[in-house]
């Protein structure tokens, strides 16, 4: 069984396919998820999506059949991104949400993420707990039943969509604005087209065919694999460059001058649609946040989605966020939506480039220190914490430790997948973010 601890991660499940995640895996994982709803929950109900990758659907039918032994009434949305499986659980008062895809990894994977009924992602602690029902066999016997909704919420969907967007923007500055959209064959591939049509955009469609299966293709959005997207700006002359990751969780913007607009930016440009009074960010998020958003209190988090969307939850956020392209907004969804932030800067684009001229400047450095293991990275990055308490001011141990050197400020963090120790600093000024860079460096083991 030692492809299963492989596949379990703290806060969902990954694997290549069919070596790791195949038919009879999911069965199981439908068995287990099912026994967990039953012995935690009163309610016995849970939506199933599932992204546009080839092997999902085998996976989703045998997922459901797991779930089916066990009692559970099954409502299946069919093909989906993360935030509107996450959605129609609350919408059809399921109990929690499964959605079948292996979110910006390569397409020969895939994998589960399970989302409560608020909308936002399980906790190490529950994930473990499904891991060890899996691992027990002792599953829960009964005969459920099934309910394809997909039709209907994917009416319902973009409903909600249409109805938060309509709070949050003026949708008449919609009106005529053109747009490159790229949208990795995802199933936002109908319903962000749509929506954007239905407010008179003009629509350029890159990757849209509701089908992924390309595995040459990069799925990760990042400035270097989506060059083609500034090109084609250019060429169409177009107000904005739209992208998002294989379900849909990830937002990446180019401008009308072909210029990458970063995660950071992103944050600044898309609090000052919102003007927010409250808003989570991950610890890594640039002090660029805090000097253009005045008015906010901005609370950190550790690193990563599921504790930004626990606190944003906790505080009644109206913002919420990470600089990886993560963003949620609680008036649409508590989970994070490329679909909804795309069309949130849709309605900024031709201001872009001006605004962000605006933004404060920040300029960063990055490092990273490979390990031979796991043990020695932790090993490490203790043995760092001390060395760097013991020299620098430390601004907080959310996550790793986070610290001033001169006048930069700095993260040194440990990954929670691999066997490694980043660095990140960064100042107003590139030399002598450079220079702290090198100090920091020569002092780590």
């Amino acid at each position: 069984m030692k492809y299963v601890i492989d596949v379990f991660n703290k806060y969902d499940i990954r694997g290549a396919y069919p070596k790791e995640i195949n038919e009879g895996f999911t069965l199981t994982l439908g068995k287990a998820t099912g026994t967990y709803c039953r012995k935690k929950f009163k309610n016995k109900k849970i939506a199933v999506g599932m992204d546009t990758r080839l092997s999902s659907k085998v996976l989703k039918d045998n997922l459901i059949k797991g779930l089916l032994l066990t009692g559970i009434e099954v409502v299946d949305i069919g093909k989906a991104t993360t935030e509107k499986t996450a959605l129609a659980g609350k919408h059809y008062g399921c109990a929690f949400s499964v959605m079948i895809t292996a979110s910006h990894h390569s397409f020969n994977s895939n994998g589960f993420k399970f989302m409560y009924n608020k909308g936002n992602g399980f906790s190490n602690e529950d994930m473990a707990k499904i891991k060890e029902i899996f691992l027990s066999k002792k599953f829960c016997k009964g005969k459920g039943k099934c309910a394809d909704k997909s039709l209907e919420f994917d009416k319902e969907y973009e409903e909600k969509i249409c109805r938060a967007l309509e709070e949050y923007i003026d949708v008449d500055k919609l009106k005529g604005v053109k747009v490159v959209a790229d949208l990795c064959n995802t199933f936002a591939s109908r319903h962000l087209v749509n929506v954007l049509e239905k407010y008179k955009c003009d629509v350029i469609k890159v990757n849209c065919r509701v089908i992924s299966n390309d595995t040459s293709f990069e799925p990760e959005p990042q400035k270097e694999n989506r060059q083609y997207i500034a090109e084609l700006i250019k060429e169409k002359n177009a107000d904005i460059g739209i992208g998002i990751d294989p379900d849909g969780d990830r937002i990446f913007v180019f401008d009308s001058n072909g210029e990458w607009i970063d995660g950071n930016e992103l944050f600044c440009l898309l609090s000052g649609i919102m003007n927010p009074k409250k808003i989570v960010a991950s610890l890594d998020t640039s002090s660029m946040l805090e000097e253009h958003t005045k008015d906010a209190q901005i609370f950190y988090t550790k690193i990563g989605d599921i504790f930004v969307s626990k606190k944003a939850i906790e505080i009644d956020a109206d913002f919420l966020g990470e600089p990886n392209g993560h963003f949620a907004f609680p008036k649409f969804c508590w989970y994070n939506s490329g679909t909804f932030a795309g069309l949130k800067l849709c309605s900024i684009a031709k201001k872009i480039p001006y605004l962000t001229k605006k933004l404060p400047k920040y300029h960063t450095q990055t490092k990273k220190r490979e390990y031979k293991n796991h043990e020695e990275k932790e090993k490490a990055i203790k043995a760092n914490k001390e060395k760097i308490k013991e020299t620098f001011e430390v601004l907080s141990e959310l996550c790793g430790i986070k610290f001033k050197c001169n006048d930069s400020v700095c993260l040194v963090r440990a990954s929670g997948t691999s066997p490694v120790i980043r660095i990140f600093v960064e100042n107003k000024n590139k030399d002598q973010a450079k220079e702290d860079m090198k100090k920091i460096n020569r002092i780590l083991i």
